[in-house]
Formats: structure tokens, C-alpha cells, sequence
């Protein structure tokens, strides 16, 4: 029971003294004097503030950072609602009597562009940001409060130039960031310089081409480039401020473009970047934005330790160095960690490098080159190529047109039905033409039988047949001998008288003789 009471007690303790502030708050509201109030509203869009509070806060300090002060005490908020989101305040800088009519109206001359029409000037709408102010009004009271028109405005002036940009100092082979200070320019209605447009020309006013080694983004209001041994020089230029109604100061500067540091380096590093080198030559953009990557690969906030060597073709060699590393003695082992972060222990690309490069480079490969000292320490010098293909760049807000798809779905689906089509007429022409001459199924039933092949009798081959023995039948007998002639006296035994061989012969046809008969051939074999 003591416990719960202790409790209670505590809670209205805290309850009373809330009150009392409040209250105390708003009595000092009550006693200030109050001539004027300002309200704007608000469309909450894409908000991330978790209450109401938040964007009121945040609100409160817009303001006083568009109206110049150092800090929100000169602000006092009125009223805020939340439906419709608007917010309502006074500016205690002003004096309380008598009225400060003019410095009201140049306060909310600041905040319009049309005093008639209630128009929100863009200085404003960029101050409040993603907090959408659509409206802005005012409202005298008390000593402010009269029927008597407020005298019109003091016309609009130029903006005028505060403080030189001066020199700018650059190093060839480093990059270039310099942003533009907010207290270089001041407009009267618009502000300080974040709240003007400014124009980045030449001494004859013309903006400088892609291909230039320094440019600006109007956005950041920043200065950046890269320049090389053929940029070393004094180099002029001027800075243009315009206001919202057109009027404009302009302030000229130099960049002074000194040569690259004499020190010697232990190693080079060096991208094989899959990109048509013209183009990325002619684009100093994209050569900034391959140190600011590199940089963030190696954990750097930016590309201050990074000095370029050069860039050449093949496709793009995109080489640089650690200008952090020391030359002697040979740094091996912060070498081959800075390697680590480009090259894998197999040779190949580390994901890292490649998903670091995405989606504006496709690296081929890296190389890494000793110098000096580190020549003979074993560092290893090239990766493997990358052989991944290039994803392209898709944006996720264009949808694709019909044209598109006409052109990657309909039409090769029709070149390669034409492309079957034409394949399945030349298979079907081929098998014909290989089937003619040959014979059916039915023919070569009918022309083929197994049997004995028929030679006819002009077949044959004019050989004349072997030589045989002759065959000797019983009713023939051998030859006879010769018959004996007589020998004639007192002729000599081995001679024979010369006689004529015709008168000779003759006798002997009247000499009975049977004849051996004449041996036959047998027939010619003819097959059955």
C-alpha cells in the first residue's frame, strides 16, 4: 500500500512540474509582444520522422538556416497542426516598437516570389527540402496591425560577391575536389550561395566542353578533376551566381596545375577496364569516378592517396599508384595486402574489386608492377582474365516498350522458325536424292533369286585350255619302224648314195602304210 502511494505520489510530482513549465512557457509567450507571424504548410511525402516532433524540430531549423542565424533561438513557434501540416512562428530578432514593418517584408520577400499571389520562392522550397512546403502567409498583429498598405518592396539588386574563390592549387595525376564556400556569394532575397545557381565558365563565357580535365556539378557546388602532364599550367576561369530573377555576379579564379611529385614509387598498380577508350578519354567524369571507386575498395573516404600514372589503350589500362607507400625499403607486405583487395591467391579477381566496379566498369583483369627495390621480391604480376560477362544496366524505372519487345521476342522466335523451316526442306531434298536409283521392295523380290548364274557362250574367256597327255585306245597301236634299206658294195658302211629326196620319196607313197588315226579333242564342257 505504502509502495502504491509512493508511486502516485511520484507520478503527480512529475505531472505538476510538466504543467508548470508549460504554463510557464506559455506565459512567456503571452507577455512578449508579437507583430507579425509567418505560416507555411507542409505535404508530408516520404517522411521518416517517427513523430510529430521531429519534423516540427527539423522544420524550426530550416528556417533559421534560410534566414541566416547561428542557431534556432530567435524562432519561436506559435501554433503547429498536423492536418493540415502547417507550422506558424514569429522571429525575435525583430525590435518590438515601433512596428518594423520593413524588415518584415523583407523577411517574407525571401520566402515568395509574387507578394501577390503568395508564390513560394524556390530558394525556400530547396532551404525546407523534402519537407514540401506548397504555401506561405503572414499576419501582422498588435503594433503592426493597420489599415495602412504596406509600402512597396525595395526592388530586386544583383548578388554581390563576398569572398574570392582565389587560387586553386592541383597536382598532375590527382584528383581535384574543391567546393565552392557558401560565403563567396549573398543575394539580398535569396541568400547565401547554396541558395543561388551557379555557372562554371570560361574567361569568354562559354561552359567548358566534356572533354575538359576540370569540371563542376551544379548540384554539389564542387570542382573536380584530373589533370595530366599536358595540363601543367595557369589556367583562368569564373564563377557565375545567379539569383531567381536572373541577375547575376560573376567571380574570377585560377587553378594553378603543378607537376607531378619527383618521388620514386615501389610499385604500380594498373585496371583492364572493358571500355572504348576514345570515349573514356573525352569523359573526365568517369576517370574521377574510377579513383573514387578504387578508394572505396581500399576503405578510404576519398581518393587522396591516389596518383594516376596514366591511361592508355587496351582497352583501358587504368594505372596508379599508393602515393602513401614508402621506397626504401621495400614495403612487401602492405604490397601484397593492397593486392589482397584486387587479386585472390588463385590469380583471379577478387568479387569485391567486381562488385565494387558494378554497374559502371567491367574489369578484364589487374596488373601489378614492382619497381625499384621491390623488382626482385617475388610479387606476383598479372590475374587471370575475367572472363564474366558484362551485365548490362537496366534502370528499375523504365519499363520496357512494345518496341522492345517486339524486337527481342517476336522477331528472333520468327528467324528461327524461318531457319527449321528451311533446315527440314534441305534434310527431306537430301534423303530423296539419296533414295533415286535404288530399288523397291517389290523389284528386288522380283530381279534377285538364289540359284546358279547362266554364262553364255560369249562370256567366256579366249584362253586355250591346258595341255594334256593324249589318251591311247586299246585298238591303236605304237608307230612301225623305219624301214631298212640295203646298203650298197664297196660303199662305206656309215654313207648313204646322194639321191634326189623327190625321186626318193617316191617310191614310198606306193608302199602300203596305215596311218595312226588323229587324236580328237574332247567336246567343250557346257554347263547344264
Amino acid at each position: 500500500m505504502l509502495a502504491s502511494m509512493l508511486s502516485n505520489w511520484k507520478q503527480w510530482t512529475k505531472r505538476v512540474i510538466l504543467y508548470m513549465i508549460c504554463w510557464k512557457y506559455m506565459c512567456s509567450i503571452m507577455t512578449r509582444v508579437i507583430h507579425h507571424k509567418f505560416s507555411i504548410g507542409l505535404k508530408p511525402k516520404k517522411w521518416t520522422f517517427v513523430n510529430s516532433i521531429e519534423w516540427q524540430i527539423e522544420a524550426v531549423k530550416r528556417i533559421a538556416l534560410f534566414n541566416g542565424d547561428k542557431d534556432e533561438s530567435q524562432i519561436t513557434v506559435l501554433a503547429a497542426t498536423l492536418d493540415p501540416h502547417s507550422i506558424t512562428w514569429t522571429n525575435d530578432s525583430l525590435p518590438t516598437h515601433p512596428c518594423p514593418r520593413e524588415s518584415i517584408d523583407l523577411l517574407y520577400s525571401k520566402m515568395v516570389v509574387n507578394r501577390s499571389t503568395n508564390a513560394v520562392a524556390p530558394a525556400f522550397k530547396k532551404a525546407i527540402s523534402n519537407l514540401k512546403v506548397h504555401e506561405v502567409s503572414i499576419e501582422y498583429v498588435g503594433v503592426c496591425q493597420t489599415s495602412v498598405p504596406s509600402p512597396p518592396l525595395t526592388p530586386n539588386t544583383p548578388p554581390e560577391k563576398r569572398n574570392a574563390i582565389g587560387q586553386i592549387n592541383a597536382t598532375v595525376g590527382e584528383i581535384l575536389r574543391f567546393k565552392i564556400p557558401e560565403d563567396t556569394f549573398f543575394d539580398s532575397r535569396d541568400g547565401i550561395t547554396p541558395f543561388l545557381k551557379l555557372s562554371f565558365l570560361t574567361m569568354d563565357n562559354v561552359h567548358l566542353p566534356e572533354s575538359s580535365w576540370i569540371q563542376f556539378n551544379p548540384k554539389t557546388q564542387e570542382l573536380y578533376g584530373l589533370p595530366f602532364d599536358a595540363d601543367v599550367r595557369r589556367h583562368e576561369f569564373q564563377m557565375a551566381a545567379q539569383d531567381n530573377e536572373g541577375l547575376s555576379v560573376s567571380d574570377v579564379f585560377v587553378v594553378v596545375v603543378h607537376p607531378r611529385s619527383q618521388k620514386k614509387w615501389a610499385v604500380e598498380f594498373s585496371l583492364h577496364i572493358d571500355e572504348d577508350f576514345k570515349a573514356f578519354n573525352h569523359n573526365i567524369s568517369r576517370k574521377v569516378l574510377v579513383a573514387w571507386k578504387l578508394a572505396r575498395l581500399f576503405g578510404d573516404h576519398d581518393p587522396r592517396y591516389i596518383t594516376v600514372s596514366s591511361i592508355s589503350a587496351g582497352s583501358v589500362v587504368y594505372a596508379w599508384t599508393n602515393n602513401t607507400l614508402p621506397y626504401e625499403p621495400c614495403p612487401t607486405r602492405t604490397i601484397r595486402r593492397l593486392m589482397s583487395y584486387l587479386v585472390n591467391d588463385n590469380r583471379t579477381l577478387t568479387q569485391r574489386l567486381v562488385e565494387e566496379m558494378k554497374p559502371e566498369f567491367h574489369i578484364l583483369k589487374t596488373d601489378t608492377m614492382p619497381l625499384g627495390l621491390c623488382l626482385d621480391q617475388g610479387l606476383p604480376t598479372t590475374s587471370v582474365v575475367n572472363t564474366e560477362a558484362a551485365p548490362p544496366a537496366v534502370d528499375p524505372d523504365v519499363t520496357p516498350s512494345d518496341d522492345d519487345i517486339y524486337i527481342t521476342t517476336i522477331i528472333p522466335a520468327v528467324v528461327i522458325a524461318v531457319m527449321l523451316l528451311l533446315a527440314a526442306i534441305v534434310a527431306c531434298f537430301l534423303y530423296r536424292k539419296k533414295r533415286k536409283g535404288k530399288m523397291t521392295m517389290q523389284d528386288s523380290s522380283t530381279f534377285i533369286n538364289k540359284g546358279i548364274p547362266i554364262i553364255f557362250a560369249d562370256e567366256l574367256d579366249d584362253k586355250p585350255d591346258p595341255a594334256k597327255p593324249p589318251v591311247i585306245m586299246k585298238e591303236e597301236r605304237p608307230p612301225l619302224p623305219p624301214p631298212e634299206y640295203p646298203r650298197s658294195v664297196g660303199g662305206s658302211r656309215g654313207s648313204t648314195p646322194q639321191t634326189d629326196r623327190r625321186r626318193a620319196a617316191a617310191p614310198l607313197r606306193d608302199t602300203p602304210y596305215k596311218a595312226a588315226p588323229t587324236y580328237r579333242q574332247p567336246p567343250p564342257y557346257v554347263p547344264p
